[in-house]
């Protein structure tokens, strides 16, 4: 892999690999041309992405031909560059992109930069990040095959990589599912950053899945850049004249409330990348029906808030080159005994029954793609919550599963 960040790769950069003579790699791999316009190509395309994506990332250079020994067999180093001829640059990026979106599963997000300036025209990187949701398999044309690599080049997984694989996998999840519980466990017992209100409490959590790599850490070194650009504490927007500050885990922003000393909400950014987001204040006791105090879940301000949240710190993320991807837990704590309404439209759950239990978590979310439609991605949590009021789905998705607010 070229070590300098994707788009900042220069046409110096990639003359500098034939000067320097580097070989091809576990990390890094040359192509004369790119070839995908037939099944055959597209599925050996897809078999080299896959290799890089399951072997922990690196760049493929199309356009860069090899230098061939005495045999005609591939030295592994760079001979000349003469680039790709391509007609329309945006058409095959989008071609390359439905190519890696269909053909392999899970996704695999990848990234793509054309370098200009060489005789026949860019040199088109592909950038493959190492994935935490690995393996990947091929699903193109009756395909289900798995490739890895090596310093020599991609190879087959037989079954004992493939075993292992998976359960790296799930050691993955076991450890969001205990950081999870641990945090929960803190928070419902009072044991937050902030003191906050004693009403119920909406609870998002984002886990970027390097994040649980001990070697992987944000920068805090600037503190107060951070209060432009983090995202608001959860249900509230425009709060970025808020303070934050350090502390023991990394970098806290806090939403007073009018009882000094208590907070209404808190984002908490810790230093592996991990963000915790906790709202006391939505759940309060409201006025409904004929001027009584009724505590509800409001389904829609709800939806919002969540859309919103999550739109905003996938933009952290993404402006912090956080790769992806990105779990979302969130849930509901402390609701036993209240009612769900959707007050936008002044309507009240079905049954008019009381929730029986305190505590509603919903479908993970798992975002392999900045570019996601976070409204789709929700609409399980979303059907799961209304479902919870007596309702078949949200009602704020039309009958093709589009989601009809502004989002």
């Amino acid at each position: 892999m070229i070590n300098k960040a994707l788009d900042q790769i220069e046409k110096s950069d990639i003359e500098r690999l034939i000067s320097d003579e580097v070989r091809e790699g576990r990390t890094i791999e040359y192509k004369e041309s790119l070839c995908i316009g037939n099944d055959r190509e597209k599925k050996e395309f897809l078999a080299d992405i896959s290799s890089f994506g399951n072997a922990g990332g690196g760049d493929i250079l199309f356009g860069v031909r090899e230098k061939r020994d005495e045999d005609g067999k591939s030295t592994g180093t760079a001979e000349a560059i003469p680039g790709l001829e391509l007609s329309n640059i945006d058409e095959t990026t989008l071609q390359i992109e439905n190519i890696v979106r269909n053909g392999l599963s899970p996704r695999l997000d990848i990234k793509i930069h054309p370098v200009p300036g060489f005789q026949k025209g860019p040199v088109l990187i592909i950038r493959i990040p190492q994935s935490w949701n690995s393996p990947h398999m091929i699903k193109f044309k009756g395909s289900q095959h798995f490739y890895s690599r090596t310093s020599a080049g991609k190879y087959l997984l037989d079954v004992a990589e493939l075993r292992t694989a998976f359960t790296q996998s799930d050691v993955l999840a076991t450890k969001i599912d205990r950081f999870w519980t641990d945090r929960i466990s803190k928070i419902l017992a009072g044991q937050t950053p902030v003191p906050l209100r004693e009403w119920p409490k909406l609870v998002l959590f984002f886990f970027p899945f390097i994040s649980l790599s001990s070697t992987f850490s944000v920068e805090l070194a600037q503190p107060r850049q951070y209060d432009e650009i983090l995202p608001d504490p959860l249900g509230f927007s425009d709060s970025h004249h808020l303070k934050g500050r350090h502390n023991f885990d990394g970098y806290l922003r806090p939403m007073p409330s009018y009882e000094p000393g208590i907070c209404n909400a808190y984002f908490q950014l810790y230093r592996s990348g991990i963000v915790e987001q906790v709202n006391a204040e939505l759940l309060r006791p409201q006025m409904a029906r004929g001027g009584k105090l009724e505590p509800f879940i409001p389904l829609t301000p709800i939806e919002r808030m969540l859309i919103e949240a999550i739109q905003q710190a996938l933009s952290f993320y993404r402006e912090f080159d956080v790769p992806l991807p990105i779990g979302i837990r969130f849930g509901i704590f402390g609701i036993k005994g209240y009612k769900i309404i959707d007050p936008d439209r002044l309507v009240y759950s079905v049954g008019e029954d009381v929730l029986e239990r305190d505590h509603l978590i919903f479908p993970d979310v798992l975002v392999q793609s900045f570019d996601d439609d976070i409204p789709q991605l929700l609409k399980p949590a979303f059907d799961a919550l209304w479902q919870a009021g007596d309702w078949v789905r949200s009602e704020n998705y039309d009958e093709q599963g589009n989601y009809k607010l502004v989002a």
